[in-house]
């Protein structure tokens, strides 16, 4: 059989670096939207780079937001945060080489007027990967039946529900992840070794690391040879090198 390399995140609102390149490494990727909820964490927020340093952006929720399924969790449109948030973007990187490029990504993200959190992140990084030239289907979690509720015989599940011999899994799973059983259940693991590899930004003397990929796209276009460590392998078309 084919090595077939599957990775599955968490929706995330204008992803980090990490999460872009761990998708693009993959075959093939999966939202995991029907998960609880984490207020605090990067579902609904990501930080951006400007002349005073780094700046949350950060979708405003409804309540309530404990203990809740990541799927249910409502957008707020109380305020013109949308607005708010295409003005700050513009400001931080109006002086970056690719501004005239990405920005009309960023306000086709930011035009839809999306009920639920989910459904705006998996639009926003979906849109992003297509900037990439990412080409493949992506799947959900929520509509695969019959998934366990072990956290880890769920990874297993989705892999091989797509076919999967490998499952690319993020560094911070190291400590925690049993290869041995993964094996014994039919599924190799790879991990990302993520390193975010300094990349031209507009602002400051040092250079800071683990922004949206916004910050990348702005500063980089659709270049991955600094995101991914690798040139793209154009026969294939993957980014294998992880």
């Amino acid at each position: 059989m084919e090595d077939k390399l599957i990775t599955i995140h968490q929706p995330m609102f204008l992803p980090y670096t990490g999460c872009i390149a761990k998708i693009l490494a993959a075959d093939e990727f999966t939202f995991l939207d029907d998960v609880q909820f984490a207020d605090g964490q990067f579902q609904h927020r990501n930080r951006i780079l400007t002349r005073e340093g780094i700046k949350w952006i950060t979708v405003p929720l409804k309540s309530p937001r404990y203990k809740v399924n990541l799927q249910d969790i409502r957008i707020s449109y109380q305020t013109l945060w949308k607005q708010k948030m295409l003005t700050a973007i513009q400001y931080a990187y109006t002086r970056a080489e690719y501004y005239d490029e990405v920005m009309p990504v960023v306000k086709e993200i930011l035009q839809e007027d999306f009920e639920f959190l989910t459904e705006l992140s998996i639009f926003s990084t979906e849109k992003i990967l297509k900037y990439f030239g990412y080409d493949k289907p992506t799947l959900r979690s929520s509509n695969m039946r019959g998934k366990p509720d072990d956290r880890m015989d769920r990874i297993i599940y989705i892999t091989k529900y797509m076919n999967g011999s490998t499952y690319l899994s993020g560094d911070g799973a190291k400590c925690y992840m049993d290869v041995e059983y993964f094996r014994s259940c039919g599924v190799n693991v790879e991990f990302q070794n993520y390193e975010c590899r300094e990349y031209p930004q507009v602002w400051g003397e040092e250079f800071v690391p683990y922004m949206s990929i916004l910050d990348y796209m702005m500063n980089m276009g659709n270049d991955v040879s600094l995101l991914l460590g690798a040139e793209k392998v154009c026969k294939t078309g993957k980014y294998r090198n992880i």
